[in-house]
């Protein structure tokens, strides 16, 4: 079947059209002619694969990775960068258009990433054996079957060769199958540090034997134990001190990340006497960077160790003023109501969105939400209640935290209407 791609959309594929459907081609890129083959027949689109490519766009280029079509962590290796940025843009706007109904907004232009590879500072990779032999890499895109790595050119130079190097050490690892199935790996400390996750019922002695043969031949580098002892590491973000360790979330682009928590501030124009909440906090790498310029801030997060480490990090930079709950951010919100009214609420959700706990939001009546997305669709579906709850969407901001993939990371700010 011959097409022609239109357009990029979220979810990586490139569109193309029949007489009577769509058909999301894996790989497409617009403007280019294709030969495809239908891999899945849904409903409303198809799914296809191409087979030959008939024209190529302009905007094709050579992937950097060996593994790209492959590996599910990337899928837009084989596009130009600026057009991939001008396509972020887009599909975060006819997001915010189709779903949330809004039509009267700007979107400013998308903030690039100064790094297009090697920019990734955290990874989390998983482990197996099959066929008798141990493997480590990603999983391929929607699927549980892994693709063995060796190098990975979206993660740091530093992460790129432990990869390079964990890959060949386990591949001789002399055992019927490996302890472990994951390994967080973190390059935002002085050194490296690495986390093993260990399976269930996997026994101590089976993980300690491959845990120090893995330390003895890595020098230099952070190895510990995933809920076992894991070590933390000390960074800085804006001039602050953090401490976290590697199976803990953190942004995955430090200098995006710090472009990020500007805008925020500048945004947020917040004064001395106002209380801020900040749900989804981490290990409060926004909560911190705002805490001397307000009265309080409390900040809520169901991860315990990241909450640990958030308190650690208050008392390691002398603010005093955090208050940090572990708490599911929806059951907090429900049983508890905030002593003081709140000027501003912070909300960082997973890609899932914030949906669940709209109702309570509005509920507290902020004058302000600043609105951190890395999902434009599930973001939309939240705008559109906000809206309708009497909120303004004044601006918003897309980030290129991920370089080479679809994800989009985006800053939107609501104001609440007076009167």
């Amino acid at each position: 079947m011959k097409l022609t791609i239109e357009k990029l959309i979220y979810g990586g594929y490139g569109l193309a059209r029949t007489d009577d459907k769509v058909v999301f081609v894996r790989g497409g890129v617009p403007g280019e002619q294709v030969d495809v083959e239908i891999a899945e027949e849904k409903k409303s689109f198809d799914i296809a694969y191409i087979n030959n490519i008939l024209e190529p766009s302009k905007h094709r280029v050579d992937p950097q990775c060996e593994y790209f079509g492959k590996c599910g962590g990337c899928q837009w290796q084989n596009i130009d960068y600026q057009y991939q940025l001008k396509a972020k843009e887009q599909i975060l706007k006819e997001s915010i258009q189709k779903i949330a109904g809004i039509n009267d907004f700007e979107i400013e232009p998308i903030v690039p990433s100064q790094n297009k590879y090697s920019y990734r500072n955290r990874v989390t990779l998983h482990l197996d054996t099959v066929n008798g032999k141990h493997i480590l890499g990603y999983k391929e895109e929607k699927s549980h079957k892994l693709v063995p790595i060796e190098q990975c050119p979206i993660s740091s130079d530093n992460i790129s060769k432990l990869v390079q190097k964990i890959s060949k050490l386990i591949s001789g690892y002399d055992a019927k199958k490996l302890p472990f199935d994951k390994i967080f790996i973190t390059d935002i400390g002085k050194i490296p540090a690495l986390s093993l996750s260990p399976k269930k019922n996997v026994s101590e002695s089976d993980a300690n034997n491959f845990f120090y043969n893995l330390k003895e031949r890595m020098q230099g580098i952070d190895i510990s134990i995933d809920n076992k002892d894991e070590k933390s590491f000390e960074f800085r973000v804006l001039g602050l001190k953090f401490i976290s360790s590697p199976s803990v979330f953190a942004q995955a682009n430090s200098i995006i990340n710090e472009q990020l928590i500007k805008t925020l501030i500048k945004w947020a124009d917040l004064k001395k006497n106002e209380n801020v909440m900040d749900l989804y906090c981490g290990y409060g790498n926004f909560s911190l960077n705002i805490a001397r310029k307000v009265k309080q801030v409390l900040s809520i997060d169901n991860n315990k160790r990241a909450i640990k480490f958030a308190i650690k990090n208050a008392k390691l930079n002398s603010i005093r003023n955090c208050i940090f709950e572990d708490w599911d951010v929806n059951k907090y919100l429900q049983r508890h109501k905030p002593k003081e009214n709140q000027d501003l609420v912070i909300l960082d959700p997973p890609r899932t969105g914030a949906k669940e706990i709209i109702k309570s939001i509005i509920n507290i009546n902020p004058k302000k939400i600043l609105y951190v997305s890395c999902n434009p669709t599930t973001l939309a579906r939240d705008l559109k209640d906000l809206i309708k709850a009497g909120y303004n969407l004044k601006k918003i901001q897309p980030f290129d935290m991920f370089p080479q993939t679809f994800h989009i990371e985006s800053l939107s700010l609501l104001v609440k209407e007076s009167g």
